[in-house]
């Protein structure tokens, strides 16, 4: 048997990616499923009237919305995939559509009033969530994981940049994927985790 060919032994199910995928999985799945049985509303409209919330809290003297482009980057999709989602909270009442008075190009998303009553049981249901998800976890050890995944997320962003930046390719920066195992989050797995 050649070197090439001999398989590499992996445990993926204890793997680093696996948990974090596993967890995520899980946790949209709960917050998913807990919005549509009381609001009628799901995890990708959910996040799209958080960040709408977030935008509105930190600019209280504008309240102008904002694109649907910075939405989708905020959140960290594609821009065609937000359009469904805001269709269907546009269609519910909760957010309205207006054209971007410096580019008509654009069109602005700003919350409803009906989006109000929407917003005590979704920020209720987040709090219960999140008590669920960090039962029997201390504080030290939420320190240490949000530190954690942070170093994480830059060094991916870093590799990124580095990437984008220079003519090396990603097989090149990760290693042969002949010698290495490479798993890639792609846009349609994140898609698959809405």
């Amino acid at each position: 048997m050649s070197e090439n060919s001999e398989k590499i032994e992996f445990d993926f199910e204890n793997s680093i990616l696996f948990i974090i995928n596993k967890t995520a999985k899980a946790l949209i799945h709960t917050v998913d499923q807990m919005l549509r049985a009381k609001l009628g509303i799901t995890y990708g409209q959910w996040r799209v009237i958080t960040v709408l919330v977030k935008n509105d809290n930190e600019n209280k003297h504008e309240n102008n919305g904002m694109t649907q482009k910075e939405i989708a980057s905020k959140i960290g999709i594609e821009d065609s995939t937000i359009i469904p989602i805001i269709d269907k909270l546009e269609k519910n009442g909760l957010v309205l559509r207006q054209s971007d008075s410096y580019d008509r190009r654009n069109n602005r998303i700003m919350l409803t009033r009906k989006s109000d009553d929407v917003l005590d049981v979704v920020m209720n249901y987040g709090e219960k969530v999140k008590n669920i998800l960090l039962m029997n976890i201390s504080d030290d050890e939420l320190s240490i994981t949000k530190n954690t995944l942070e170093k994480m997320w830059n060094n991916i962003q870093s590799k990124r940049h580095q990437e984008c930046h220079s003519n090396t390719s990603s097989k090149e920066i990760l290693g042969n994927k002949s010698n290495m195992e490479v798993n890639t989050f792609d846009e349609g797995t994140y898609n698959s985790l809405q």
